[in-house]
């Protein structure tokens, strides 16, 4: 069942998601953090609806860093590419919105660079912090 916004909740963060891109394999997770204490089956659902939501979003980003907005239920996603990488916030309530998200995943993405200067990348990311499934 999906995690919904209480009465009062002015709005969070619900989740930051770093997907693999590749035109064989299509995009990958190699990492995500969920905030709302989701179940795995509420992820899913949650993945499911973004992808739905962001799919022609994300094949109109043209160069790395550049953020498109998308929306479903009473959700906002901000998603970006860089390198191989695909980087999606997911948000929702008033006070989450896409400005918070955009600056999160600038934020994110500044982190990413600090930890990989030579540019971060599907593989390193992989190698370094992503979850055994």
């Amino acid at each position: 069942e999906m995690a919904t916004l209480a009465s009062g909740d002015e709005g969070r963060v619900l989740c930051l998601l770093i997907t693999s891109r590749s035109v064989e394999s299509g995009e990958n997770i190699l990492l995500s953090r969920y905030f709302d204490g989701s179940s795995p089956a509420a992820q899913v659902e949650v993945e499911g609806k973004m992808w739905d939501a962001t799919n022609r979003d994300m094949a109109q980003i043209s160069e790395d860093e550049q953020q498109m907005i998308a929306m479903y239920d009473d959700r906002v996603v901000l998603c970006t590419r860089l390198s191989d990488l695909g980087i999606y916030a997911v948000g929702s309530g008033h006070l989450v919105d896409e400005l918070i998200l955009s600056q999160l995943l600038t934020s994110f993405i500044a982190v990413l660079r600090n930890l990989a200067p030579k540019g971060p990348n599907s593989a390193q990311i992989l190698h370094e912090y992503a979850k055994v499934h």
